[in-house]
């Protein structure tokens, strides 16, 4: 995955590459973000400024670092072949009472599990709280009055964004941004006094067509913002952007992100902060730069990073495994129990 600068002036356009760091041979154009620690460079066009730069597009890197036994084994056809059982098997279910024995669900240090629930008729059942379901929008509206929300992350944390939207007949979409797929959403209740906003979590980011490079402001330093309280609830997650990179540039961005955290709690320590993971998705033809083994990598090193956090957690890794979801975008099923879960964080009967 590579990103080609665009830089425009009375109808003149050129581009250069850009990258997350200084490599590039000859003159540069530095858009990195000090206070964030985000690097971005750019070329310097052949004739125009840098303050010319307007526009970015992401693109795949065709140069070929595969050998072809090494192509043929990353074919998703030979991916998704089916291995059958050497022989017969058997699987023993036992009846059991499904009340929950634990509590209700509460901000607690963040210990990585290899199991975190169950579906059960199309309900969550998570393996570590009582979880609440939300099917009414006045028990949701109860839950978040008075609350302003940030959703920080991917389009996964946008679709949470829309739920609440279409959920909350008195929430209302409030036009702030330019373009639906990466610029902010914004949401209110004024009645309710309740506030949803939705924001990229910064490069990497992909997308079909331009982007604009200055709408997307890092996690950091949107955290860095927020003075939170008991009355302010943050979303953060990401991963999907990150997968076509080395792990270690993921992991930095962790490291950043949960100093972010840290000296947000320690502002105020009311502040509800809850992660999300990321989930499966479809087995695409440029596997090497997306897959769920990636995304499996990534999230082993999300959980590593934030452990001891005290946090709410969604994992949607084991949500979608569970509901046998494989769309980069969760079906509404999925999106309603990661909502449920996360407001039973944020609430308590």
């Amino acid at each position: 995955m590579a990103y080609r600068g665009i830089f425009i002036s009375q109808g003149q356009r050129e581009t250069s590459d850009c990258y997350f760091e200084a490599r590039h041979p000859g003159p540069i154009c530095d858009f990195s973000d000090l206070n964030s620690g985000v690097q971005w460079i750019c070329g310097k066009p052949p004739s125009l400024s840098c303050d010319y730069f307007r526009h970015m597009e992401n693109y795949l890197n065709e140069s070929n670092i595969l050998s072809k036994d090494e192509e043929m084994l990353l074919e998703s056809s030979n991916i998704l072949t089916e291995v059958t059982p050497g022989g017969a098997a058997s699987v023993f279910v036992h009846k059991k009472d499904l009340k929950s024995t634990f509590g209700q669900c509460h901000i607690q240090s963040l210990k990585p599990s290899s199991f975190t629930g169950f579906f059960l008729n199309n309900r969550w059942i998570p393996s570590h709280c009582q979880i609440q379901y939300f099917d009414s929008p006045d028990k949701t509206v109860q839950c978040l009055k008075g609350k302003k929300v940030f959703l920080i992350g991917d389009s996964t944390t946008r679709q949470w964004w829309e739920y609440l939207l279409h959920h909350i007949p008195s929430l209302k979409a409030v036009d702030v941004g330019r373009h639906e797929w990466y610029s902010e959403h914004l949401a209110i209740d004024v009645a309710n006094d309740i506030v949803v906003q939705w924001k990229t979590h910064g490069m990497p980011w992909q997308t079909g067509g331009e982007i604009v490079f200055f709408d997307l402001h890092p996690a950091v330093n949107q955290i860095n913002t927020i003075f939170g309280g008991p009355d302010v609830v943050l979303v953060f997650t990401f991963g999907p952007h990150f997968s076509p990179f080395p792990l270690r540039r993921y992991i930095r961005a962790l490291i950043k992100v949960r100093t972010a955290l840290q000296k947000l709690l320690i502002r105020n320590p009311e502040t509800i902060v809850i992660l999300k993971n990321t989930n499966t998705r479809k087995v695409y033809s440029d596997i090497l730069h997306r897959s769920d083994l990636l995304s499996s990598d990534m999230n082993k090193a999300f959980s590593m990073v934030f452990k001891g956090m005290k946090v709410g957690f969604v994992d949607a890794w084991d949500m979608t495994v569970a509901y046998d979801s494989w769309d980069i975008h969760p079906s509404s099923g999925v999106v309603k129990n990661e909502i449920d879960l996360f407001l039973s964080y944020v609430c308590h009967e």
